[in-house]
């Protein structure tokens, strides 16, 4: 699913994030996003694709969203 939480409230989050995790017991769940925190709360493993090629980052969850996401797609000035 791409940005799932686009446009949702925060209740709407919440049941979103409740129907995912019930998701996760049976099933494998592809999100992607750019909403890093929640994310953050729902996803077990990040990989990341850039320049062709699927990246698993390991270190995500000490880093955070934000810093992964500036490693992987530096801003260009």
């Amino acid at each position: 699913m791409d940005e799932v939480t686009n446009g949702l409230d925060y209740e709407s989050l919440k049941m979103l994030q409740r129907d995912i995790a019930n998701l996760k017991k049976n099933s494998i769940v592809l999100l992607t996003g750019h909403d890093f925190d929640f994310y953050g709360r729902v996803i077990d493993d990040l990989y990341v694709l850039s320049e062709n090629q699927i990246i698993r980052v390991d270190n995500w969850t000490e880093k955070g969203g934000v810093a992964v996401y500036e490693d992987y797609f530096p801003t260009r000035a």
